[in-house]
């Protein structure tokens, strides 16, 4: 198994050791923290891979403390533990900002399927870099989108939102199967993911060709996508042109987003027609 760093944040030191024992069961390097200061100086020192955070700690707020890891670290994994429901506006941004949230008390199986699904461990094979690259895409996607977020128009979902204890499939299958408008974010993983490829894929297109829902190709990263089977579709941003070669990148998120709001619109319109 490859060297996996997790950093334990909580004011709690009884429930801090049990995670502890248990992540250390799993061979993987485990740091503790009993503070936001601590925290910090631990996540600059190590850089680990994924990070678990109380969301009151003595002297800082977990949402804001996992927001300065991402600006740190954006390819890190950070979980937000919580005993109480969170105000509106730390669940709205850990909705925007992609952040699991692990609601105490909680189950040892809990805490090792969030950490495992987050970091693509004995899930789908050839997913984490993947689900890394989706993350942050998705998230310039959908604060882009925001604006149709909050007139109703468009209810985002993608599998980091997968909680813990769900099956992965079974989670999966049911939002491509109800989805009215699906996004398939083109890049040489996406591409050489069999799962991605021959299952997500696959069934998004049946379900276009059926006329249950529109698929929207857009190109993250260069790769041959001519021959594929979504290369019939229109694809985005302007002429299929991949963001990262746009010499200002905002720009390419800003052309794919007007053609994913149309397309949004158009179905929202059609939706209430019928």
């Amino acid at each position: 198994m490859r060297d996996i760093t997790v950093l334990l944040v909580d004011d709690n030191r009884d429930l801090l050791r049990f995670l502890e024992r248990l992540l250390t069961d799993a061979n993987w390097n485990v740091l503790t923290a009993e503070s936001a200061t601590e925290a910090k100086r631990l996540m600059l020192g190590h850089k680990p891979n994924a990070a678990l955070l109380d969301y009151m700690l003595p002297d800082g707020n977990g949402v804001e403390l996992a927001v300065e890891f991402l600006q740190a670290v954006p390819q890190m994994l950070v979980i937000i533990m919580t005993g109480t429901i969170l105000p509106p506006e730390e669940e709205a941004l850990c909705e925007e900002r992609n952040l699991p949230v692990l609601r105490k008390p909680f189950l040892a199986s809990d805490v090792m399927h969030q950490v495992r699904v987050g970091l693509g461990i004995g899930g789908r094979p050839g997913r984490e870099r993947i689900r890394r690259e989706a993350k942050k895409h998705t998230e310039d996607v959908v604060i882009n989108n925001r604006t149709l977020k909050h007139l109703g128009i468009i209810h985002t979902w993608h599998d980091r939102k997968i909680t813990a204890g769900s099956e992965w499939d079974k989670t999966i299958d049911r939002y491509l199967t109800s989805a009215d408008l699906i996004l398939l974010l083109i890049s040489p993983d996406f591409l050489n993911s069999d799962y991605c490829y021959r299952k997500e894929m696959e069934q998004a297109l049946e379900r276009h060709r059926k006329g249950e829902a529109r698929v929207i190709p857009v190109i993250l990263r260069p790769v041959d996508w001519e021959a594929a089977p979504f290369s019939e579709l229109q694809a985005v941003p302007t002429d299929g042109r991949p963001i990262t070669r746009w010499a200002n990148r905002d720009e390419g998120y800003l052309a794919a987003t007007k053609a994913i709001r149309k397309a949004a619109e158009e179905l929202s319109a059609s939706i209430r027609r019928a």
